[in-house]
């Protein structure tokens, strides 16, 4: 994106930005799963999403007491077989991906006859063994990348081993002794819009500030055995499936926001436990595979779905350009929003050097940085200004740039 005044298309905008709260309430948002191309059946396996490459990455699982040593990818379209090579047949051990450096770092798990505390690193085309002493051997953990410290951050929950540590490329580092207990499962996000790791496990929520742990809302989901990410989009952390109790396996969604956790009045992708799940930064979906559905190992795929957060609206002059009223709503109260002009529609990522670098727009044809403002209280407000013939025909989207969330794609017509 260029900056406002050196490009084609400008908004001359009256005075200053005159910012209005809009009287109309949010629309409860409106999600689903969706079943896409089914994923290789395999269950305490793991999965991290890279970013730079647009892909989820998928190593290893049981498949019916036969430990897995496979590597597979998810573009959004289709899985691919990466390799056969790599880490020794595992299951249960822990995977993200690392931002700064663009490897997937994979750490230990459960073999076919042992445990395993070793580390590896992938590139997209090869798995390299890192031979660095660290975690103990532990059989079930859960990792995430911290995006703000850029450490790999890895929580062994089970008993005898909780503890939290980090990895920063070169060493493992002790980050907690003890860590709260976990029952299973991949239950385990790192909140980038608080800066703060979350875990939840039967009932409890911990938080993590990089000082302590904090256990917080005690009205959590009783759940063991989830599968747990952040959201960048909606900045929530989303926890599906598991299982209460021992009762039978769950279809059930939930998200915490810091505050309260809350059901999502959604169901879709069946019951599951100990399934991988991941947040596709680029097409703002969760990326849910495999797992126990309490006859066997699933054969299916999901992601799940949730409109934009921010709503944008135009009421422009067009053909001949003239006046032109654009609202939103949905964005940070009292935060900054950029808006984002294209001559047709598309996908490009915000480069880098700019704000929201990464964060993958709707528009192509030689983006423009319109403008910048700030929203009212109550996340809403209305741009008025006049726009130049050469607009009509285009479209625009907003940029949260607390959040890095996107709106839908607004036409100017």
């Amino acid at each position: 994106m260029n900056a406002p005044g050196s490009v084609g298309l400008t908004l001359t905008l009256i005075a200053v930005l005159a910012l209005h709260l809009l009287a109309s309430p949010i629309a409860a948002q409106e999600c689903e799963w969706i079943a896409v191309g089914g994923g290789p059946p395999r269950a305490d396996h793991a999965m991290a999403y890279d970013s730079r490459r647009g892909v989820t990455v998928l190593f290893g699982g049981d498949a019916v007491g036969v430990k897995l040593r496979d590597t597979w990818e998810w573009d959004g379209r289709e899985w691919s077989l990466a390799t056969m090579n790599g880490p020794e047949p595992r299951s249960g051990h822990g995977m993200a991906f690392d931002e700064s450096r663009g490897v997937t770092v994979l750490f230990g798990g459960e073999g076919e006859s042992s445990l395993f505390g070793d580390t590896w690193e992938w590139d997209g085309q090869t798995w390299t063994r890192v031979f660095k002493s660290g975690p103990p051997p532990c059989p079930d953990q859960s990792m995430v990348y911290d995006s703000d410290r850029r450490r790999s951050v890895l929580h062994q929950g089970g008993l005898g081993y909780m503890k939290l540590w980090e990895w920063d490329g070169e060493h493992w580092l002790l980050l907690a002794d003890p860590a709260p207990f976990a029952l299973g499962g991949s239950n385990l996000a790192y909140d980038s819009r608080r800066r703060i790791l979350v875990m939840c496990s039967v009932g409890e929520t911990w938080e993590w500030d990089t000082v302590e742990w904090r256990r917080v809302s005690p009205e959590a989901p009783s759940h063991s055995n989830h599968v747990m990410a952040f959201d960048t989009r909606r900045g929530v952390s989303l926890l599906y499936g598991g299982s209460r109790g021992g009762n039978p396996m769950l279809d059930e969604t939930w998200i915490w926001d810091g505050v309260d956790w809350m059901q999502e009045p959604v169901t879709g992708a069946g019951r599951c436990a100990r399934a991988a799940m991941v947040y596709d930064t680029r097409r703002h979906r969760m990326v849910l595979d495999g797992g126990y559905d309490g006859r066997g190992l699933r054969l299916d795929a999901w992601e799940y779905s949730c409109p934009p957060p921010i709503r944008l609206s135009i009421d422009a002059t067009c053909p001949g350009g003239g006046p032109i009223r654009i609202a939103w709503d949905g964005a940070t109260p009292r935060g900054r929003v950029a808006l984002v002009f294209g001559r047709s529609l598309g996908e490009t990522a915000v480069p880098h050097g700019y704000a929201c670098a990464g964060t993958l727009l709707g528009l192509r044809g030689g983006l423009r940085l319109v403008a910048e403002a700030m929203t009212g209280a109550g996340g809403q407000a209305t741009i008025v200004a006049s726009a130049r013939a050469e607009a009509c025909g285009g479209s625009m989207q907003l940029v949260d740039l607390s959040t890095c969330a996107t709106s839908n794609v607004a036409r100017v017509e």
